[in-house]
């Protein structure tokens, strides 16, 4: 059959080998010529029954269908249950037909509404109408008229679905005295068959559930299973090497083109101890398939039997590699890090920031139900059974639960245990180190893999079900030309990577046969071959096998430290909300005695060779990358490659590497920092970034501005003002309105800008923002108010009064004049600081909520704006910071290094130098206990953040401060002193 498609394209055969292109026409004018009987009529009930008379004729031609088939059975007809199994098929048929057909039939149901007309006087007796009408064939004859294309698809998946579980069946009686081993004693008559357990392949196959009248069930795999067997072997082996908690291995028999899989349960765990074993035991699996190169380890592939993690779907353990990273990323280094490392098994949440399809967590380890996607979207059927029955657009919600292990009726938090899986993976790992010799030798567990025959994912499953699902709208089954128009959009990937010119056609043949396309090949060959048994060569450079031994000869205690860095960055992203520190407030005291500032230095460079050692390089050295924890604007923990901010961003760390290498005098800190600028770069998409000054195109305003200026570099000044239109247009559009998070840390830093470059385009996009920032605020309740600078009433009266002073603007001078007093108002003299007005209305001492970031603004603010009430303020919130802000985590955002700031800035700002001093000692005393205990972060269960105000870019940078007060303060948004003229500051092109 000649289409636009195949005439323009390299192409396979789109007609099936063993089908007949017309064939489908004979059959469904039989399958609407069959007389209905009672039967069928019993089959529809309350829940099935949407437009029931469409799908009967199809029914019944699957009852007569299987009933003829049953007929020819003889003896064996005892090991099954005939009227259950007719059941299930039917339901099968229905099930897949509805999907196929709904949306073509609701339209229908609308048109013959505003053209012939409905009749009935209520919208259920109209809809009962439109289904009555398929009582006569002539009805479902002009709609398959209409849309040939969906009368071809519904015979061929009545077919095929009948004829799939007829080879169950078949294959059941054939095997069942293997059954009967496997079960040892139990009834196995087959009472029910659950089709539809995964995606269709290869002509409507699926994994199938049988259940027996025992009520035992196993699962049927329409594929190879010696995968699997081999597996349950390599496990054997790892437990004779002594890995403990030994891995449960589950039963599987390989039947070569198909096979029978025990059936795994989600059972509870019983006591404390499984819990910990099976977390181990998750840490073990995660090192297995990092080293064979596992993908698509999702939640679904997951199941907690108890103690026992069990991997059910094995067909991807190994992956071969296209290898197309440097045609198809601007980041190729980064790419292929993260499918390379343990990120790459989908075991491990993991977060691709910019632009990304996915937003929410479908990994094994973390995914779970309930988890609503603002990004995918499902259909659902509204107003059903009425002739004002639609289809409307909903955020998915994810369904499964059982990858969670579970004890006493509630899930284990893994946040909680994340000791357990770094200390299974790192056993594994070991163990792998040890029987290197015996892993290499080719009589050996890996290549006893060579023949086994695995699955090849070379798009993600839920693109191909996304474009079968549009391909069932009724615009794409009146012609095949408009079908064939959808799935050529499958072709505009092999501009970016050619080897998909190859894999395409075999894509697009499946797909218009309904199918999931399906690859495979062996894991010690490179031919791929299709759903169809169609041979695809050329495509892979080296076997599967062959890239497993090469790992193995990169393992060692460098990339056994990165990937348990990854493991642990990526499970403490699971804190359910909780990502403030869960440490315990120690007392502390400052230091006996001051140190030199080299002391101070040796830490700060301790912290920047450890964040060196992270950078993931392009070959060239021009471009580097960091994959690490943020917590968003909405307090969401992942981890994904870092986001352009300041906050706990790439920025961030630029800037302290860029102040490490003016006062070390080291130049590959430098290297570092432009390195990783240019990596930023290359994924930076400003058109999806917030305004923030921390998170956002503020941020990336404010992060070049700093750098430029502390470099005396007009070139990067110029870089700076590129954004600030991105800044202009999305601060129109903000509706935050914080300092940390919107508008309010926007509006003060642009204002401090402006007044050292006056650059009048600054002062534009300044006085866009006030504008906006002022409205939002007049929108606020007065009690919905927080306290606070990050958060609250200080943020808003520090960023209006500045840009109010700066502007001689009266309405925003009094609007955050009221501010100001709307926080005093909320000082509690017994405390001696502001009441926190979130949940607990507790007393905090952090820069983000209470008295040091108070101080911070009112420090600020004390610099131009006449308000006899400021000292009084300041001194107040720096008494509290003293006296109570010191012993918490050692984070700038809430913990002791942001609080130091306030004493080192008082210094700064008042010529005093005791609070320097204090600062100091206090400052040596987080060293020392960072000696005996290492850094406290910002994050619960985190120690692996690189960020500035959570991690340990933040007390790097602030050791740096605590030698140079010049060097800028982040929580005070500072700018550094610049040798450039006013003309290199100001925007050069117009």
């Amino acid at each position: 059959m000649k289409t636009p498609l195949t005439s323009e394209h390299p192409s396979v055969p789109t007609t099936l080998p063993h089908t007949n292109d017309t064939d489908w026409l004979e059959q469904l004018h039989d399958i609407l010529s069959i007389p209905v009987t009672e039967e069928i009529q019993k089959y529809f009930h309350a829940e099935n029954d949407l437009f029931s008379f469409f799908y009967t004729p199809f029914l019944q031609f699957t009852y007569q269908s299987m009933s003829d088939y049953f007929m020819t059975f003889k003896t064996d007809m005892a090991l099954i249950e005939r009227q259950s199994l007719l059941q299930s098929t039917l339901t099968a048929v229905h099930h897949r037909l509805f999907h196929l057909t709904h949306r073509t039939l609701i339209s229908e149901m609308h048109i013959d509404k505003l053209t012939v007309g409905l009749n009935g006087s209520t919208p259920h007796e109209r809809y009962m109408d439109f289904n009555h009408k398929f009582n006569k064939t002539s009805k479902s004859k002009n709609l398959f008229n209409i849309y040939p294309i969906l009368g071809k698809l519904v015979v061929n998946e009545t077919l095929r679905t009948i004829n799939f579980v007829k080879k169950i069946i078949q294959h059941y009686m054939k095997d069942y005295l293997l059954l009967s081993d496997f079960f040892k004693e139990k009834d196995l008559r087959l009472t029910n068959l659950q089709l539809g357990v995964g995606d269709t392949h290869v002509n409507g196959q699926c994994v199938t559930i049988l259940t027996f009248a025992s009520g035992q069930k196993v699962v049927y795999k329409p594929r190879s299973l010696s995968i699997d067997k081999q597996f349950g072997e390599f496990i054997e082996w790892v437990n004779s090497k002594g890995f403990q908690p030994s891995l449960r291995i589950p039963i599987a028999i390989d039947r070569q083109t198909y096979g029978w899989y025990e059936f795994i349960p989600h059972q509870e765990a019983t006591s404390e101890d499984e819990i910990e074993r099976y977390y181990s035991r998750i840490g073990g699996y995660l090192a297995i398939a990092y080293l064979f190169g596992a993908t698509d380890l999702h939640l679904d592939n997951l199941i907690a039997c108890g103690e026992h993690p069990m991997l059910i779907d094995l067909e991807t353990l190994f992956t071969n590699d296209l290898d197309c990273y440097d045609s198809a990323f601007p980041f190729p280094a980064l790419a292929r890090e993260l499918t390379q490392s343990v990120f790459g098994t989908l075991m491990l949440p993991i977060t691709i920031a910019s632009g990304k399809l996915l937003d929410i967590d479908l990994s094994a380890v973390g995914g779970g139900k309930g988890v609503q996607s603002e990004k995918i979207k499902t259909w659902v059927i509204v107003n059903q059974k009425t002739d004002e029955m639609k289809l409307v657009e909903q955020p998915y919600v994810t369904e499964s639960s059982q990858n969670k292990p579970t004890v006493n009726g509630k899930e284990a938090n893994i946040g909680n245990y994340i000791p357990h899986v770094t200390d299974g993976f790192r056993k594994m790992y070991r163990l792998f180190l040890n029987e290197i010799d015996e892993l290499m030798d080719h009589n050996g567990p890996i290549f006893a893999f060579e023949s086994c025959q695995i699955r090849h994912v070379f798009r993600a499953t839920h693109v191909y079900a996304k474009f079968l699902e549009a391909s069932t709208h009724p615009d794409y089954l009146q012609e095949p030309t408009r079908r064939n128009k959808l799935f050529e959009s499958f072709w505009n990937i092999t501009s970016l990577m050619a080897p998909f010119k190859k894999i395409v056609p075999h894509e697009i043949a499946e797909l218009e046969n309904h199918d999931i396309p399906y690859f495979v090949l062996t894991c010690g060959g490179t031919i791929v071959k299709d759903g169809y048994g169609r041979d695809i060569a050329d495509l892979f450079q080296s076997s599967c096998i062959e890239r497993v031994t090469h790992r193995l000869q990169q393992l060692g205690s460098e990339d056994e430290a990165r990937q348990i860095r990854y493991i642990k960055s990526s499970l403490a992203t699971l804190t359910n909300g909780d990502w403030t520190p869960s440490h315990e407030k120690t007392p502390m005291s400052p230091a006996s005695a001051d140190r030199e500032d080299g002391y101070f230095l040796r830490e700060a460079q301790a912290i920047g060779d450890d964040i060196l050692a992270q950078l993931i390089w392009e070959d060239d050295r021009h471009a580097a990358y960091l994959i690490g924890v943020s917590v968003g604007m909405n307090e969401a923990v992942t981890v994904s490659p870092l986001t352009p901010g300041i906050y706990d961003g790439t920025l961030g760390i630029v800037l302290f590497f860029d102040q490490l290498a003016q006062q070390t005098g080291e130049t590959h800190y430098r290297h570092a920092a432009d390195a990783l600028l240019e990596g930023m770069f290359k994924q930076l998409k400003p058109e999806l970034m917030p305004s923030s000054a921390y998170f956002g195109l503020g941020s990336l305003f404010y992060g070049l501005m700093v750098l430029g200026l502390q470099r005396s570099d007009s070139h990067i000044i110029q870089k700076a003002y590129e954004y600030l239109k991105h800044l202009e247009e999305c601060v129109q559009h903000e509706e935050t309105p914080d300092f940390v998070s919107g508008l309010s840390g926007v509006l003060y830093m642009l204002t401090k800008i402006y007044q050292l470059t006056n650059e009048p385009r600054v002062f534009e996009v300044a006085k866009t923002t006030a504008s906006r920032l002022s409205v939002l605020l007049d929108s606020k309740q007065p009690d919905t108010v927080l306290t606070g600078l990050s958060h609250g009433a200080a943020g808003f009266a520090l960023a209006l009064l500045t840009y109010g002073t700066a502007a001689n603007d009266e309405q925003l001078l009094k609007q955050g004049h009221s501010y100001l007093v709307y926080e005093r108002n909320r000082f509690n003299k017994q405390e001696n600081n502001w009441v926190d007005l979130r949940k607990g209305n507790a007393y905090q001492t952090f820069w983000c909520h209470g008295a040091p970031g108070i101080g911070i603004s009112r420090l600020l603010l004390a610099q131009f704006y006449d308000d006899e009430l400021l000292h009084e303020e300041l001194n107040a919130a720096l008494n509290k910071t003293i006296s109570d802000g010191f012993g918490h985590n050692h984070s700038l955002c809430h913990g002791d290094f942001g609080n130091l700031d306030l004493l080192l800035l008082y210094a700064q700002y008042t010529n005093n130098p005791e609070p320097k001093e204090l600062a100091r000692k206090l400052a040596i005393s987080s060293i020392d206990q960072a000696h005996t205990y290492g850094w406290k972060l910002g994050l619960n269960h985190s120690d692996q953040l690189q960020g500035m105000m959570l991690g340990v870019t933040g007390i790097g940078y602030q050791l740096l401060r605590h030698i140079n007060p010049t060097v800028p303060s982040i929580l005070a948004l500072e700018l550094p002193s610049s040798t450039l003229t006013e003309k290199e500051l100001r925007i050069h092109d117009r």
